[in-house]
């Protein structure tokens, strides 16, 4: 399936600038596909990066409010009071 190379080959040349002004013309009749790819990239990866940070704020604003519920007695005093007074 692969070619073999040549144990004295050299390494295949730096793509230049040429090489690109030779592919880049053929996806002209695709253009509205590559656009269309390269924004569900951008916006897929967008919403990685987002999602953490929306997981992370609910579970600090739920953390902190239960962990408000369970330092606290019923008078308001901190579990640190309320230990030292039993």
């Amino acid at each position: 399936m692969f070619r073999e190379v040549p144990s004295g080959a050299d390494p295949p040349a730096h793509v230049g600038r040429d090489t690109a002004k030779r592919v880049f013309p053929l996806f002209r009749p695709y253009r509205p596909q590559v656009v269309f790819v390269v924004a569900l990239i951008v916006v897929t990866s967008t919403v990685g990066i987002v999602n953490p940070l929306l997981i992370q704020a609910v579970f600090n604003r739920v953390g902190v409010h239960r962990a408000s519920l369970l330092l606290a007695d019923q008078d308001g005093r901190p579990a640190a009071a309320r230990s030292a007074r039993t």
